[in-house]
């Protein structure tokens, strides 16, 4: 159980500050937000600002997103009262 909590604990750090819609976005609208941030992740002129402004940017796919989500949310509630000893929201 304790790797469960760890593993629950680090999505948030995992997923960073990730890009959301709201429930009942229509599958082309999410289509066009995915493509349009693959595109600024690849463009060069992005690319050279980050790097001067000692940025870091780490893309982590809709798909992970969803993952760890659906991973942290659908535990068994042993292991989320267990969790909410050590994890306070």
């Amino acid at each position: 159980m304790g790797k469960t909590i760890m593993a629950m604990r680090s999505a948030g750090d995992t997923l960073g500050r990730p890009y959301v819609a709201p429930p009942g976005t229509p599958a082309q609208v999410l289509d066009i937000l995915r493509e349009g941030i693959a595109r600024v992740l690849k463009d060069p002129e992005m690319k050279e600002d980050v790097r001067k402004n000692k940025m870091e940017i780490q893309h982590v796919p809709s798909e992970e997103c969803l993952r760890l989500v659906n991973y942290v949310l659908n535990q068994p509630e042993d292991v989320v009262k267990e969790a909410a000893k050590y994890i306070k929201f």
